[in-house]
């Protein structure tokens, strides 16, 4: 819901704007070394690839040309979480990708087991978006939900192992 203009000139370049913040900051991470390429790589091609969605949505439907339904995009999205999920467990410890909470980034014990706990989550969470995208209101409300837990769980998880370990 915006000018012809901002779809044609605004919005590339905040992508190309969050591409080079992504970039710059997967390849100046101080604890790099040991991490999984291929979560590297999916943090470094998500921002283009969402771009290109964004870019190919946005210039058809100023065009008046109906692209596939919602429905695709957001069962698209649960399967890039069931995606990310999988990699979650064999990130190892780093600034960039991953759950960066205090408690992970300063005990890689911690990091180890939010990030397996968060994998599995993140898995049943990616297949329940990808059916709520059939679901119409009530799947509304269940993505809400979703991307609640997916955010809540692992850092009330996280927490909770450092307070244990602490005490």
């Amino acid at each position: 819901y915006s000018s012809k203009a901002f779809v044609c000139f605004g919005l590339p370049i905040i992508m190309l704007l969050i591409n080079l913040f992504v970039h710059i900051g997967i390849n100046n991470d101080p604890k790099s070394e040991g991490t999984n390429k291929i979560a590297v790589g999916i943090g470094k091609w998500t921002a283009p690839v969402t771009s290109i969605i964004i870019s190919i949505v946005s210039f058809a439907s100023s065009l008046g040309v109906v692209l596939p339904e919602t429905k695709t995009w957001i069962f698209l999205v649960g399967i890039l979480i069931i995606v990310l999920g999988n990699y979650l467990p064999k990130c190892r410890q780093n600034y960039t990708v991953g759950i960066k909470l205090p408690w992970t980034l300063n005990d890689v014990d911690n990091w180890n087991k939010t990030h397996r706990m968060a994998g599995v989550l993140w898995i049943i969470c990616g297949i329940l978006f990808s059916v709520s995208a059939f679901l119409g209101k009530v799947g509304e409300g269940l993505m809400i939900a979703i991307i609640i837990i997916m955010v809540c769980i692992p850092t009330v998880y996280s927490y909770a192992l450092y307070k244990k370990k602490n005490d």
